[in-house]
């Protein structure tokens, strides 16, 4: 019988990209975040959400698993589609169309603190300046983000298509040339903390970065750890594909 190949492990590398990107787009979706803007940002949105709850969690005493994550982005996802329902029923004048720093800027109660700082600012007697005069403003070249909203169009998808495949394709050549087989555990440096990383959060359902430091110094005040990308590895480990032996990445 022939041992376990990477391409077995393609299993767990997809249940990892859900994992990265699919909390992160739900959020971003529900928000009226749309195209090429909300996959690119998904990434960082999903490693918010997943990285925040399991630091969370341990603090109300709750197990982190699989829901813990998806019920925070469900929760954002329900929160952001409210705000956009909100800024909808508004009139059409409304600074809330313009977007949300216009709307601060707006704000009755910020215009006067606003211009009581301006006033506690401004030079006073002889230190006082007379005012510049005004200058003509260069043409405007560029679009600004406002001006290039709408759809992305098939050009730019393609070229983001092509983008993701090509980066894909590297990422997974250079996981291969670094772990070597898949049939055996990683001996690359740092390697054998990741997984014993992920055996501890399996295990104790403590995912927090408050804690994972623990690991190498139990004795240590400081247990602190930057662990997002552990916690994804963690759930990819779960819901992997029965028989595959993937090293955790």
């Amino acid at each position: 019988m022939a041992g376990p190949t990477w391409l077995s492990a393609l299993p767990t590398a997809l249940v990892a990209v859900f994992w990265v990107v699919g909390p992160g787009l739900l959020v971003l979706r529900a928000c009226g975040v749309r195209g090429i803007t909300a996959w690119g940002l998904s990434p960082l949105v999903s490693t918010a959400v997943v990285s925040s709850s399991a630091v969370l969690t341990p603090l109300v005493g709750v197990r982190w698993g699989p829901w813990v994550p998806l019920g925070v982005a469900v929760v954002l996802a329900l929160l952001g589609g409210l705000f956009r329902a909100f800024v909808a029923r508004r009139p059409a004048g409304s600074a809330l169309h313009r977007g949300w720093r216009t709307a601060l800027r707006s704000w009755a109660p910020g215009r006067r603190i606003r211009a009581s700082l301006a006033r506690l600012r401004a030079p006073k007697g002889r230190f006082a300046k007379r005012p510049e005069p005004m200058t003509t403003a260069m043409p405007q070249v560029w679009r600004t983000s406002a001006q290039r909203a709408g759809t992305d169009g098939r050009r730019a998808g393609v070229a983001a298509a092509a983008g993701v495949v090509v980066a894909a394709g590297l990422a997974w050549w250079t996981v291969v040339l670094g772990f070597g087989p898949v049939d055996a555990l990683s001996s690359t440096y740092d390697g054998v903390f990741h997984y014993n990383a992920v055996a501890h959060i399996l295990q104790s359902g403590d995912a927090s970065s408050l804690t994972l430091g623990s690991l190498t110094n139990p004795s240590s005040a400081v247990a602190l750890y930057p662990r997002a990308g552990t916690t994804s590895c963690r759930w990819s480990r779960c819901c992997r594909a029965a028989g595959s032996r993937s090293p955790p990445t």
